[in-house]
């Protein structure tokens, strides 16, 4: 679905609230041949928009607390490795071994993801669903090298969270988390799109069915008349396609990458 504000999404459910008002206010005047026009069934559309709605916003409400432990839980996992891999290189440890060593340590410090938001505030579940295999992979690199520090008896620090078994008690936290934070997001995903379905399939979406109220009000009424003005004033706002990219006149056949 293309990207729009939530706060459109919301303005879009609550505007189609008071043109179904506004048309109820017309009494008997209003009698639309299509049945999916009328006052019952427009309610029970609205209805199930926003149940959909107050059901994903308080899905997204409980992964946003779910989103920042996850990010925090992250944070310090580059610091830590930069710390275990100087430790390593101050034994006597060899030198192939610490060059195994530090090879992971280099893939997992070169992934930082840290979460987007939009621009009204609310977490990007896009960005951090489509950042989950590099989550997964951080976690599970972290996990081949605290498997390969625990082979090796000449890495005996003193520090206790630079030891063997507290990197292993950060790495089942990490995946832990990984594992808590998706399961949360795929219910939440789902509401929203639902929703979506809900206001923006042709047709049948909340969106589809307010052009055809304000037609056939238009048409009943007079287009110039007060009642058709106080309908055909409402606002709904489309979600906006994304742009498409023209390729560059440089001879490369191959189009640019679309913006992440």
């Amino acid at each position: 679905m293309p990207s729009i504000s939530e706060t459109g999404h919301a303005v879009n459910i609550e505007n189609f609230k008071v043109m179904i008002d506004r048309c109820t206010a017309f009494g008997t005047e209003y009698d639309p041949s299509n049945t999916a026009l009328t006052i019952v069934n427009m309610t029970s559309q609205y209805d199930a928009v926003r149940l959909c709605q107050k059901n994903y916003l308080d899905g997204l409400e409980v992964s946003r607390t779910k989103i920042n432990n996850h990010d925090l839980l992250y944070q310090p996992l580059n610091l830590l490795i930069t710390h275990v891999i100087n430790v390593l290189q101050s034994t006597e440890a060899s030198k192939p071994f610490i060059r195994d060593a530090k090879a992971l340590a280099d893939v997992i410090r070169g992934t930082n993801l840290n979460p987007r938001t939009k621009k009204d505030g609310t977490p990007d579940l896009d960005h951090i669903s489509n950042s989950h295999q590099s989550f997964v992979m951080r976690a599970d690199n972290f996990e081949k090298l605290v498997f390969l520090l625990k082979a090796e008896p000449k890495y005996t620090p003193n520090e206790n969270d630079l030891k063997a078994t507290s990197l292993e008690s950060y790495k089942d936290q990490l995946i832990a988390a990984n594992s808590d934070l998706f399961a949360q997001l795929a219910p939440v995903m789902n509401d929203r799109i639902a929703r979506n379905h809900l206001l923006y399939d042709p047709d049948t979406g909340v969106v589809d069915t307010a052009k055809k109220v304000k037609k056939y009000v238009r048409e009943h009424f007079g287009p110039r008349t007060p009642e058709a003005k106080s309908i055909t004033s409402i606002k709904f706002t489309l979600p906006r396609k994304n742009p498409s990219h023209k390729k560059k006149k440089t001879g490369n056949d191959n189009p640019p990458p679309p913006n992440p």
